[in-house]
């Protein structure tokens, strides 16, 4: 109760709008008067008549009593001597008598009739033996109660008798004459013999009937309620049509100046109130808000220059910071937000084939779609090919911000992978969306920033994925990213340094037992000889394009070494040099090949490329026509990994190559599990088909050595009959061979 008070008091003490100082007080006073009225009207207008109710019994008593006493006292005495008239209340028995003043008040009281409006009824707790049957209701033992401890105030209340309201009124029947006192103390029927004079002997209850009292002062109450009503509305539209006249323009320049501070573009006409003062108001209002309006519609041209993308109407890059900055000071537990970098990959490569007009259509699609999905988000321009969304979310009332995230952005990025028709050119694009959940941020430029950061960092994870194309950040991203960076600044210092070793593991006839290759592992060999394993830092080489300059020095030292080895007079094989998928990528793969070869001297027969599966799984006939030019500079081919990817037979049978590698995971479980068994089966049955060479890495016992032998195997490597060694082992090695 106490808050609903206070709540109630604390808009009391709101400001209002002048009109409701003007119009409201007058009718909310005089309504809770009308109100007071038709609540208290009807119990004053009862009490009234009640009221007089009692005051006509009182007086009706009154009335009565002093015939009685005057029958006592003046006619009874005359004729109490005389033997042939009878005193009794069985006077009616008999000719010769007459009643005993009690008996004589009763008969007074019954005369009364309806048609008076009147019924009067004496009772009392002591009547005469032979009136014994009478019993008191509840109402006159009620008044005999009352009357009996104070016997000067009357006892009444309303009732309903045939359907009208009476007012009951029960008043103390005295014993105020001598006469009386000693008639009841004589009589042969008296129930009580010890009366004295003032004693309350019974009860005088007057009905009174109300009904007609109380309709005719409910209709001039109702009257009376009327016309207070009318008059209070006519003078309450009065004072409505005078607080309008003054307060409608003044609200009409509120409202405009609301509109002019929250830059909204407003018309306001010249009105006439009537009044001298406030038409001069007006008139000078007018004139400040249309200069006001050509200032903000100046500013808004500077806005829009500084803050949003010409090309696309988006917010740009300063605006979104900005953004976040308001977002950041909101930052908390309950309140948190999300920043979305959503990139589009190799979008360079639409303006260099399509030209930048179907470039800058394909970036106003995107745009598009992106606010579709995110209709109710803050969505920016952040740059050349990325967009940002700021997602605030409330994780005290609706769905965690992650899960909301998570949703929006699998739709954004389905939307905006399905084919995108510009002009005639049908575009699939490729997008990759980082991810940075925010809570219990600062609002300053360094943690504006790194808030930023966090969002690139998630984003070129998603770009460097291959896979996962939505990532959120995560504090190991950034410890990941720093390894990285660190690692990168090694690896270059390690490629300047000539840290990085080519190791050869010898490939062996399975038959004859003889040498016919060696495939050239990379180890990163640091000055304390630390060796760093290759799957450290070979896939950041990848994504970070060092594997370029790496890939085409382990090359070209591989053809000089093996030229060398040819050059001492060992038997001539082949070496085999892994290359990546970005390598493979480039267009001047075939040249550095061929490079590598002149600068060598090395016969091309002798040289073998290896490529991954997966590395293929590009546009076929790209494809092909680049291993077509590298087979026609006289090296062999061979798929490596093989039976990891998902090439099928219709695809791996135009490829232009020599040799099949069965993948290392299929051998090293063969013995115990026979899925592994089938696919070198099935792999040693294909190559078989398809005249190809198959080589079955991982070989480390005489087991696998011996299924191999059973399922007919071409070629074979591994730690069984070889580790990987450095150049000068492996010439040691040779030389034990020959």
């Amino acid at each position: 109760m106490k808050s609903i008070f206070s709540s109630f008091k604390k808009r009391l003490q709101q400001p209002k709008p002048l009109q409701w100082y003007i119009s409201a007080p007058l009718p909310l006073f005089a309504g809770l008067a009308l109100m007071l009225v038709l609540l208290v009207a009807p119990k004053v207008i009862e009490d009234l008549v009640k009221a007089n109710a009692v005051e006509t019994a009182v007086d009706l008593t009154k009335t009565l009593q002093k015939i009685r006493n005057y029958y006592a006292e003046h006619v009874l005495s005359e004729v109490s001597n005389t033997e042939s008239i009878e005193i009794t209340h069985l006077h009616k028995l008999s000719d010769n008598s007459i009643p005993i003043p009690a008996t004589f008040l009763m008969e007074m009281a019954q005369s009364y009739s309806e048609e008076d409006k009147l019924r009067v009824n004496v009772t009392s707790p002591y009547p005469f033996n032979s009136r014994k049957s009478r019993a008191m209701d509840d109402f006159q033992k009620l008044a005999w109660q009352q009357l009996t401890l104070n016997p000067e105030q009357p006892v009444s209340t309303f009732d309903n008798v045939a359907g009208n309201r009476v007012v009951k009124v029960a008043l103390p029947d005295k014993l105020t004459a001598s006469a009386c006192v000693d008639c009841h103390n004589s009589h042969q029927d008296s129930s009580r013999r010890d009366w004295q004079l003032g004693d309350v002997r019974g009860i005088l209850e007057i009905t009174v009937d109300v009904e007609l009292s109380l309709k005719r002062a409910n209709q001039l109450s109702f009257m009376m309620i009327l016309v207070s009503f009318v008059s209070l509305l006519i003078l309450v539209l009065f004072n409505r049509h005078i607080a309008k006249k003054v307060v409608t323009p003044l609200s009409a320049i509120t409202s405009a100046m609301t509109s002019l501070s929250e830059r909204k573009i407003v018309s306001t006409e010249s009105s006439h109130s009537g009044y001298k003062e406030v038409n001069a108001l007006g008139n000078a209002f007018l004139n400040f808000q249309n200069s006001e309006q050509k200032r903000q519609a100046l500013e808004n041209e500077v806005r829009q220059l500084a803050y949003y993308d010409s090309l696309t109407g988006l917010p740009n890059r300063s605006a979104a910071l900005e953004r976040l900055n308001e977002q950041a000071n909101l930052a908390s537990t309950k309140h948190s937000f999300a920043l979305i970098i959503i990139n589009i990959e190799k979008f360079n490569e639409i303006n260099d084939t399509l030209g930048y007009n179907i470039g800058d259509q394909t970036l106003i699609q995107v745009a598009k779609r992106i606010t579709d999905v995110f209709a109710q988000e803050y969505v920016a321009r952040f740059n050349t090919t990325e967009f940002a969304v700021i997602m605030p979310c409330n994780n005290a009332k609706g769905e965690p911000c992650p899960l909301k995230v998570e949703a929006m952005t699998k739709q954004v990025i389905n939307r905006l992978q399905s084919p995108m028709m510009i002009e005639e050119h049908q575009l699939h694009l490729s997008i990759s969306i980082g991810i940075n959940q925010v809570v219990n941020s600062a609002s300053n430029e360094q943690q504006i920033n790194e808030i930023v950061a966090h969002g690139n960092i998630a984003l070129h994870q998603a770009e460097t994925s291959h896979t996962q194309k939505i990532v959120t950040y995560t504090p190991e991203l950034s410890n990941a990213l720093n390894q990285r960076v660190s690692m990168i600044k090694a690896l270059k210092l390690a490629i300047a340094n000539n840290e990085l070793v080519p190791f050869f593991q010898p490939q062996l006839d399975l038959t004859s037992g003889e040498l016919v290759g060696a495939e050239v592992l990379l180890r990163w060999i640091k000055p304390d000889g630390t060796l760093v394993p290759p799957f450290t830092f070979i896939p950041l080489a990848e994504a970070s394009g060092l594997i370029l300059p790496i890939g085409k020095l382990v090359l070209e030292q591989a053809c000089q070494l093996n030229k060398q080895w040819q050059d001492k007079g060992f038997k001539p094989f082949r070496v085999a040099v892994n290359v990546s998928g970005v390598q493979f990528d480039q267009d001047n793969i075939v040249d550095e090949v061929s490079n590598a070869l002149t600068l060598s001297g090395l016969e091309p027969k002798w040289l073998e490329l290896e490529v991954t599966e997966t590395a293929l799984m590009a546009d076929i006939n790209e494809i092909i026509a680049k291993l077509s030019q590298l087979r026609e500079l006289g090296i062999e081919l061979a798929i490596d990994d093989f039976g990891t990817g998902y090439s099928s037979l219709n695809y791996l049978k135009r490829l232009p190559i020599n040799r099949l590698k069965i993948d290392q995971s299929f051998v090293r479980n063969v013995i115990d599990n026979e899925d592994d068994q089938a696919i070198i089966e099935m792999i040693l049955n294909l190559g078989k088909s398809m005249k190809l060479s198959v080589l079955a890495e991982g070989v480390e016992g005489p087991a696998e050595e011996a299924f191999l032998k059973s399922m007919n195997c071409d070629e074979v490597q591994g730690y069984y009959y070889a580790k990987p060694m450095p150049a000068s082992d492996f010439e040691v090695y040779l030389s034990k061979l020959n």
